[in-house]
């Protein structure tokens, strides 16, 4: 798998030479003002991606953040409903999950290559390890852990459309969540009490 040549890399590319240069013309250099500002810049490319079962929020969160942190929201379920012109259901039903998988597989990996960017994911987009390392190779990867006994189901979720079904999802991605994910986020609480954990996190973190 080819992961996207990250924001970290191309930054420290081009100040890293400059910053050596200014130090062989023997001129003092503050390295905490030249980190800070590496983070600032590197923050304000990097990727927000939003995981976790459906219905736990990330469209809801996401979309609050694409407001608070400047950065434009996108859902991958809605570019695959864009690109095939069909509902997820539809694509289920005629093209298979197999195919929908490659599909997802396809947009997650163009839109990771993007800078800026609030990112929300499928339910399933962990169940493969080349989607996640496209999201982290210009994003930080949160996990949404809403309680089971808060999600509820939905007619629109081909893999999670019953209690039985959702429960079962449930049992079998909840520890790839866990493993894929950079942040875990409590996912309990309004819209607001949610994204203000991640918003949190994202100005505590350092970049390092």
């Amino acid at each position: 798998t080819v992961v996207p040549y990250s924001t970290t890399e191309k930054i420290r590319t081009i100040t890293l030479p400059i910053v050596a240069m200014i130090g062989e013309a023997n001129v003092f250099v503050d390295t905490n003002a030249v980190e800070k500002i590496f983070t600032a810049l590197y923050k304000s490319k990097m990727n927000i991606v939003l995981i976790g079962m459906p219905s736990c929020g990330k469209t809801t969160v996401g979309k609050y953040l694409s407001e608070k942190l400047s950065k434009s929201f996108v859902d991958t379920d809605d570019l695959i409903v864009d690109s095939e012109n069909k509902s997820i259901p539809d694509i289920f039903k005629e093209q298979g999950e197999a195919e929908f998988r490659n599909i997802e597989k396809k947009v997650i990996y163009d839109i990771s290559k993007g800078n800026a960017k609030i990112i929300a994911t499928g339910g399933g987009a962990i169940l493969f390890k080349e989607n996640i390392e496209s999201l982290k190779g210009n994003g930080r990867v949160y996990f949404i852990n809403r309680p089971l006994e808060q999600l509820i189901t939905t007619n629109d979720r081909p893999l999670s459309g019953s209690i039985e079904a959702l429960e079962q999802r449930y049992k079998e991605r909840y520890s790839i969540y866990i493993d894929s994910a950079d942040v875990v986020i409590d996912g309990s609480g309004t819209v607001d009490e949610v994204a203000k954990r991640i918003e949190a996190d994202y100005y505590e973190y350092s970049c390092n």
